[in-house]
């Protein structure tokens, strides 16, 4: 399944979908996790290995709240809500990232 994101420097990784007015699929590396703190829609986060393949995933992720996963995975996708059902995108699938 293929993707086209925008990947975002380690530098602005913090920010993530942070003050964006409308969702985009972003790509960056961060370990652990992320919040939502300050958001004012949910989104969808995907985490990958360095294969591209699925690790985990979350569907809606609300603002306010945190989202933990293993540390030994450091890509992470945020994408609009509702990017996860439309794309079909499931646990152990391997995900073709294009970016722009």
């Amino acid at each position: 399944m293929s993707l086209t994101i925008h990947t975002v420097p380690w530098y602005l990784s913090w920010k993530g979908l942070l003050f964006s007015k409308k969702p985009k699929p972003i790509l960056f590396q961060t370990r652990w996790g992320i919040h939502t703190f300050g958001m004012k829609y949910p989104i969808d986060v995907v985490i990958v290995d360095k294969k591209n393949i699925v690790q985990k995933i979350k569907q809606g992720l609300r603002p306010n709240r945190f989202f933990f996963w293993n540390p030994c995975f450091d890509k992470v996708l945020e994408l609009p809500s509702g990017t996860i059902e439309h794309l079909k995108i499931t646990l152990e699938g391997k995900l073709e990232l294009q970016t722009l």
